[in-house]
């Protein structure tokens, strides 16, 4: 199992401090890396770009019970 590492989830979120919640969303993101990479749209995709969208949507989801 592929891990994102908190770093990478940090950059992504522009910033250089952990926050409280950041670990949950990062689990999140990790856990559903998987689905991400096979699924149609990225699975022909290089790792990068499938763990910058499985990031991408823990970070959505973080914005989103944000507001």
């Amino acid at each position: 199992m592929t891990t994102i590492n908190m770093q990478y989830w940090l950059g992504a979120n522009e910033r250089t401090h952990v926050l409280p919640t950041d670990k949950w969303y990062l689990d999140f993101a990790t856990s559903i890396l998987p689905l991400v990479k096979t699924s149609p749209l990225f699975n022909k995709e290089d790792l990068r770009t499938q763990i910058d969208a499985a990031i991408s949507l823990g970070m959505y989801f973080q914005d989103a019970i944000a507001q």
